[in-house]
């Protein structure tokens, strides 16, 4: 499901609007989940198991066959909270689902034979058992030195197996049609369902081992006893004979399954597979690491410490099933937000690098697929055919390459001597070239072989890109060099004081930030291009679009564009609610460019503390986009200056297409017919703009508005907006702005009056006065100067959802006001618990003829899927 938002507002007695009112903005998915420790299934339908990692939050869940999950009803655990809540698991056998409490006391187990509409008692609570095993009809319960059983239903109930020994029983599983149990004596067997066992072998027992410490898995002739801090003890014949082999990975197998006589086997932290039975192990680097592994048909699934996977190839490609289990944007407990580390493309597909692997998608996040078990991938190396990445984790710096989109990855060797540490590496017309130390090598065959080319930098290498059929290599120390050779002779324009440039390039242009300048490179020499402001902004070079990003606001994400190689900028990010206010979280920090179209992270539509993937659609070929401002001209040159207020929520227009302005006045058009007319509109008689308009010409150009008031004419506007859905126990908050757009200093109060039925948590900046449900503020502001005033306002949970509350907010001026309508804003919001994902709102919801007659904004929100 992808959602579509267009976010545009709208004077009552202008009704003609465009869908590419300010930019095509979508929502996607994004696949990163829970924690899952179980999976079972019923029919079609699939059922987990979510324990939240330190901490007694459990959540069972439901989907049909990969579908959105949804919480599942099940039995309360009659001790929990109370400090001994302990990790519940869902499993299923012939058709029964089960819900189960294991690992000692108190235990217990429930039953469904309806998919979990209803549940009935198999294993009552406070019983003290260590392992269930759900085998045919029978449950199989081992305890500290007996194993019972009893049917399905928890009847006839008897001992199946005793142990001769004090020691724990610390393992029973399922070997086809048999059982096996592990005791102090070594591992028993029956063939009868547990009415009668016999002695397969001494060579392993329990023990040293505790029932946390060994876990048993069967198949055909292969058995092995998974012992943490010893090994994977693997016998090929049944028992016979045993081998003490080392784990495949980490220190403990957890789960093991076998399809079409291939072995797989999890840790928690990668996929291993055997086609010998288990005496030789394989890696898989293009699988996420399972914590749980179920067959459900001809489907391979496994639950992960990030979410649920499935897989209908035989485990070569796995596709993330997350959708209602995603984990928070922003917070701490029980989970923390995903850590997105970037964006980037290759081969039609967008690759994300999170703190969980790489993932990528082919169709903007309806489907995720698990590209590589990298936990520290920051960008790739596009090879035409290959992709190159580099995987920091835990300081490896370790290169790998596919040839075939992520499905298998093989190991990169840089070339001989490289230290572990960080080396740049680029690709250019079949070679890639590695940056070790002061020296340029270049390899044809992925490292296999590779030629060290006739130069000394004199410095480090940090960054290297290839752009306009040359090499550009900047140092740490000596400035930076142009190769047009590739590589085999180099030259060094100087430029010795930059230490610190950082490259943007795509094949036919590139980019520097060094210090607060930006520059162009134009052939031959660098041409410093304008920035609006100040700010340290990621170049992201597009082939038609150049964007500039940033990240280290607080609370304001910037993204600019120009579509003239970065003579003009222009704000399009504007008042996108899903992308402004976003602080530092940590979910937010990736972005990148795909098909030309931007991509980066946000808020998610029907609840803001979910992430979305955003993509925005910016110009098309031969419809470059247009940009301009509307601000106020204090010094009536007619030129937009630092000092100089941009004016928001600004109407421009062409015949047939609109934009609004943004928080700084800056617009964009992404579309337009050449020798139309574009014009700003206002709903305040006492401003001039000038020009009154321009016509779009062929190559885009700046189309500023300087807008001037009536000499000595005092005028405030007042605007108030919710940040946020009011709902039951949570925050919200009230946003208001004064801005003086007349042409002499106004004092005055600001007054903010909520519903009774909230309560105010703070505000910013504090209130000069509070009394009743009315918050007041004294101002004084000097010409197009603005104010911003923040109430944080607490819902309590007893406030019914669809309860409506009624907001004002108005500021009065110690002089009279030269256009007093636009001084008060009212609005009201529903409170809620959910979204409709195709609801469409405005605001405010009636307004009278009279209000209609004098030009009364009406702000829009549409969504649709």
């Amino acid at each position: 499901m992808n959602n579509n938002y267009v976010f545009f507002s709208l004077i009552t007695f202008l009704t003609v609007f465009s869908s590419t009112l300010y930019g095509q903005w979508s929502a996607h998915r994004t696949p990163v989940g829970k924690y899952i420790s179980s999976l079972a299934f019923v029919g079609d339908q699939v059922f987990a198991q979510s324990n939240s990692p330190n901490s007694t939050l459990f959540e069972t869940v439901t989907a049909q066959n990969g579908g959105t999950w949804m919480n599942l009803v099940v039995p309360e655990d009659t001790l929990c909270p109370g400090g001994l809540c302990k990790s519940k698991t869902i499993e299923s056998e012939n058709g029964h689902l089960y819900y189960v409490n294991p690992n000692g006391w108190p235990g217990f187990a429930y039953k469904s034979d309806d998919a979990g509409q209803s549940w009935n008692l198999v294993i009552p609570h406070y019983s003290d058992f260590l392992e269930v095993l759900f085998s045919g009809d029978y449950i199989f319960a081992s305890t500290s030195n007996v194993v019972w059983r009893s049917n399905s239903d928890g009847l006839e109930s008897h001992n199946s197996f005793v142990s001769q020994t004090n020691w724990n029983i610390s393992a029973i599983c399922q070997w086809a049609d048999k059982l096996l149990v592990l005791d102090g004596i070594g591992l028993w067997v029956s063939a009868n369902s547990g009415d009668t066992w016999t002695q397969l072998t001494s060579a392993i027992t329990t023990v040293g081992l505790s029932y946390q410490d060994a876990d048993l898995f069967a198949f055909g002739n292969s058995i092995f006893l998974s012992a943490r801090a010893q090994g994977l003890h693997t016998s090929i014949d049944g028992g016979t004979t045993w081998d003490l082999l080392p784990f495949p990975g980490g220190q403990y197998v957890r789960s093991m399954i076998e399809y079409n006589g291939k072995l797989f086997c999890g840790d928690g932290k990668s996929l291993f597979t055997s086609t010998d039975g288990g005496l030789t192990w394989v890696k898989e680097l293009a699988a996420p690491g399972p914590s749980v592994l179920k067959i459900n048909g001809n489907e391979i699934w496994m639950g992960t410490d990030f979410g649920a996977f499935k897989s209908t190839d035989g485990g070569k490609n796995w596709y993330a099933l997350n959708l209602g289990l995603h984990r928070p944007l922003y917070g701490t407990t029980p989970y923390g937000p995903t850590i997105n580390k970037t964006l980037f493309s290759h081969a039609g597909r967008l690759f994300l690098s999170t703190e969980f692997g790489l993932f990528d998608t082919p169709d903007d996040g309806a489907t995720w697929r698990y590209a590589g078990n990298f936990a520290d991938v920051t960008g790739g190396i596009d090879g035409d055919t290959s992709l190159a990445i580099r995987d920091n984790y835990q300081w490896g710096y370790n290169w790998y390459y596919t040839r075939d989109t992520g499905q298998t990855w093989q190991a990169f060797p840089m070339p001989p001597n490289t230290p572990a540490t960080y080396n740049p590496l680029m690709y250019a017309n079949g070679y890639y070239h590695a940056f070790v130390n002061s020296f340029c090598y270049r390899t044809n065959n992925f490292g296999q072989d590779w030629e060290q080319l006739p130069v000394d930098f004199g410095a480090p290498v940090r960054q290297a890109v290839f752009s306009q059929g040359k090499i550009f290599a900047v140092t740490s120390g000596n400035g930076y060099f142009i190769s047009t050779d590739l590589g085999m002779n180099w030259t060094n324009p100087g430029q010795s004081s930059w230490p610190d440039l950082q490259l943007y390039a795509d094949a036919q242009q590139i980019y520097a930030h060094y210090g607060f300048y930006y520059y162009r490179y134009d052939t031959d020499h660098w041409q410093n291009i304008p920035f609006p402001e100040p700010g340290n902004y990621t170049l992201v070079v597009g082939t038609e679009t150049v964007f500039a990003y940033r990240l280290d606001s607080p609370y304001t994400h910037k993204l600019l564009a120009s579509d003239n190689n970065g003579e003009h900028w222009a704000n399009i990010l504007g008042q996108h609610p899903y992308l402004n206010d976003l602080g530092f979280d940590l979910g937010a920090g990736a972005f990148g460019l795909h098909n030309n179209h931007f991509y980066t992270f946000g808020r998610g539509t029907t609840d803001g503390s979910l992430p979305s993937l955003w993509k925005l659609e910016a110009g098309e070929p031969g419809n470059p986009i247009r940009t301009g401002k509307v601000f106020f001209d204090h010094n009536n040159n007619g030129i937009p200056e630092p000092l100089e207020t941009g004016i928001p929520n600004a109407e421009v227009s062409t015949p047939s297409v609109q934009a609004i302005t943004d928080a700084s006045g800056d617009f964009a058009l992404f579309s337009g017919t050449v020798g139309d007319t574009i014009r700003p509109f206002f709903t305040n008689p006492n401003w001039t703009s000038t020009p009154p308009f321009h016509i779009l010409t062929t190559n885009p150009q700046s189309y500023h508005f300087a807008i001037t008031p009536l000499p000595g004419a005092p005028d405030l506007v007042v605007t108030a907006t919710a940040t946020a859905p009011f709902r039951p126990g949570f925050m919200t908050s009230v946003k208001i702005r004064v801005v003086n757009t007349g042409a002499v200093s106004t004092t005055g109060t600001l007054r903010f009056v909520k519903s009774n039925a909230v309560g105010v948590a703070s505000t910013t900046p504090s209130a000069n006065l509070f009394v009743a449900d009315t918050v007041t503020w004294n101002f004084d502001l000097f010409p197009f100067a603005a104010s911003e005033y923040y109430v944080l306002l607490e819902t309590p949970n007893s406030v019914p959802l669809g309860d409506v509350l009624s907001f004002l907010a108005e500021a009065i001026p110690d002089i009279a006001d030269s256009a007093p309508a636009d001084n008060v804003v009212s609005f009201s919001e529903t409170v809620v618990g959910s979204f409709d994902p195709n609801d469409k709102t405005v605001n405010p919801v009636r307004i009278s003829t009279a209000a209609a007659q004098n030009g009364t904004w009406l702000d829009y929100t549409i969504r649709f899927q």
